[in-house]
C-alpha cells in the first residue's frame, strides 16, 4: 500500500497533522516509537493553551488521541530507522517493515539535555520542570532555580522573575551564550540571583518532591541560606534549560547526504512558514523543526500547517 501521508511521531504535532489529513480523506500512516502524546504528557498542568485552562498534559494528549480513534486511525508502534526518496515516493524503513508514502511529515519532537543526576527522571513534574511558560505559574510566589547559560535559560529566568518570590540562575561558567541586552535586563531584576562557576551535584527530595539542590562549590556567603550547608540551595522548583537535542539525525542522514535536505547548525530541518522543507512533499512539524518558539500551541499550529501543505501538494 502507498499511503498519502506518513507521519513520524504521535505527539501533539503529529496527531494534529493526522487529524487534519484524515478530515481531508487522505490515507495516513502514523508511526510512533514509544507512546502517543509526546513531551506534554509529562506536564501535570497546562495553563497557557487557549481555551483549555487547567488541563493536564496527559488529558490533553488523550483527548487528541480520542479524536483520531473516532476517525478510525490507529498508531503503528515502530521505530523508523531510515528514510529514502526515489521516483516521487518516500520509503520508510523500520526494523521489520518498509512503508511507502507520497508525502512525509516528521514530528519526532526533541530530546532534552539532562543533568544526568540520580532521581532526575523521578522528580520530573515533582519539582523539576523543562518549560517555564508551561509550569512556571505552579511555582508562583515560591523560590526556584534555572540551570543553563543560553537564551532559553535567561528567558526562563526573566519569565519566572515575574511570578516567583526568588529566582536563582545557575551556570557552570561566567560566560553566557545569550544576547547581551537580554542578560542586562535580567541583571536588573532584584529578585534574581545569578550564580556563576557552579554546577548542581545532587538533588534532594522529600515525599518524592524536590526540596533542594547541592552545588559543586560553596555559595557566596551573602547567598548562603544555611551557613552549616554552604553548598545547599533550598528551592521548590528547578527549571532545566541546558539545551535540546534533535533526535532524528540518523533518521535524516540519507536525505541529507543524497537529497540535500537543508538543516541548521544543530541538525534541525529548515522549513518555510508552511513547514515545507527543501524536499518535495517532505514537511517538519513541532519542536523538531528549526524555529525560535517551541510551545504546545505552536506544535498544534505546525501540525495543521504541515498537513494542509501536504494535502495541497497531493491535490
Amino acid at each position: 500500500m502507498i499511503y498519502d501521508i506518513a507521519i513520524i511521531g504521535a505527539g501533539t504535532a503529529g496527531m494534529t497533522a493526522a487529524l487534519y489529513a484524515l478530515r481531508a480523506n487522505k490515507t495516513v500512516l502514523l508511526l510512533e516509537s514509544t507512546i502517543y502524546g509526546g513531551q506534554i504528557i509529562q506536564s501535570p498542568l497546562v495553563e497557557n493553551y487557549p481555551g483549555l485552562p487547567n488541563v493536564s498534559g496527559q488529558d490533553f494528549a488523550s483527548h487528541l488521541y480520542q479524536q483520531l480513534q473516532a476517525l478510525n486511525q490507529k498508531i503503528t508502534y515502530q521505530t523508523v530507522l531510515d528514510l529514502d526518496y526515489a521516483d516521487s515516493l518516500y520509503s520508510i524503513h523500520t526494523k521489520n517493515q518498509q512503508y511507502h508514502a507520497k508525502t512525509v511529515i516528521l514530528a519526532t519532537g526533541t530530546t532534552r539535555r539532562k543533568l544526568n543526576l540520580p532521581e532526575e527522571d523521578q522528580l520530573l513534574g515533582r519539582g523539576i520542570a523543562i518549560c517555564a511558560t508551561c509550569d512556571g505559574p505552579i511555582y508562583k510566589n515560591q523560590t526556584v532555580a534555572v540551570v543553563g547559560g543560553g537564551n532559553s535559560a535567561v528567558l526562563s529566568a526573566l519569565y519566572l522573575a515575574d511570578l516567583c518570590q526568588k529566582v536563582y540562575l545557575i551556570h557552570r561558567s561566567d560566560l553566557f551564550r545569550t544576547e547581551e541586552l537580554l542578560f542586562d535586563k535580567l541583571k536588573l531584576r532584584k529578585n534574581v540571583t545569578i550564580l556563576t562557576n557552579n554546577e548542581i551535584n545532587s538533588l534532594k527530595s522529600s515525599n518524592h518532591f524536590l526540596t533542594a539542590v547541592d552545588l559543586k562549590n560553596d555559595l557566596p556567603k551573602d547567598f548562603q541560606q544555611d551557613p552549616s550547608l554552604p553548598r545547599t540551595l533550598k528551592i521548590q522548583g528547578l527549571f532545566v534549560e541546558i539545551g535540546r537535542i534533535f533526535p532524528s539525525t540518523d533518521l535524516l542522514k540519507n536525505l541529507g547526504q543524497n537529497h540535500n535536505l537543508v538543516t541548521d547548525s544543530s541538525g534541525f530541518p529548515i522549513t518555510d512558514d508552511n513547514c515545507a522543507t527543501s524536499l518535495p512533499g517532505f514537511y517538519v512539524a513541532g519542536d523538531c523543526r528549526s524555529k525560535a518558539t517551541r510551545q504546545l500551541v505552536t506544535a498544534t499550529a505546525d501540525g495543521a500547517l504541515s498537513a494542509t501543505s501536504a494535502i495541497n501538494f497531493l491535490n
